[in-house]
């Protein structure tokens, strides 16, 4: 039952006294019925954690281990290629809570569709951000990948 959980109402900027403007929303793993990471509900910087997992799966996904943060707490996974699996373990302050195996075809499905939520949902919300602009680049590209996956797989 894993799930990457996006929830688009919750998506919205904040503009500071710089007139920088930084996107928040909820964004948390479901590992199975009760167990959530960092925590249900979590919320954090969408379009930062989105751009950084989708460059960091890409790269997994050619055979680099790595490592992915949120941005919020001291929660973050560790992902690690094997054969057509991405080994995942989920670390709160840097204890292993959580491990599980997924397909990488599955896990890139995953991160596309909410890839192309949070930019349907951004640009309905007139949230145009350079980092915006990045994010749809990093989908573009991410869609490339899982292509040449599902070739594979």
């Amino acid at each position: 039952m894993f799930d990457l959980i996006m929830s688009s109402p919750t998506i919205r900027n904040h503009i500071d006294t710089n007139h920088n403007t930084t996107v928040f929303g909820e964004i948390y793993f479901q590992l199975d019925q009760d167990a959530f990471c960092p925590d249900k509900h979590w919320d954090d910087f969408i379009i930062i954690l989105l751009n950084e997992w989708i460059q960091k799966a890409i790269a997994c996904f050619h055979g680099s281990k790595v490592r992915c943060i949120f941005m919020e707490g001291s929660c973050h996974y560790v992902m690690t290629p094997q054969d057509n699996l991405f080994l995942i373990g989920f670390y709160i302050n840097n204890k292993q809570k959580y491990r599980i195996n997924i397909k990488q075809i599955a896990f890139l499905k995953i991160l596309k569709e909410k890839a192309n939520l949070a930019i349907r949902t951004l640009f309905e919300k007139k949230i145009v951000t350079p980092e915006t602009i990045e994010l749809h680049k990093n989908f573009i590209y991410l869609q490339r990948i899982y292509k040449e996956a599902s070739k594979t797989f």
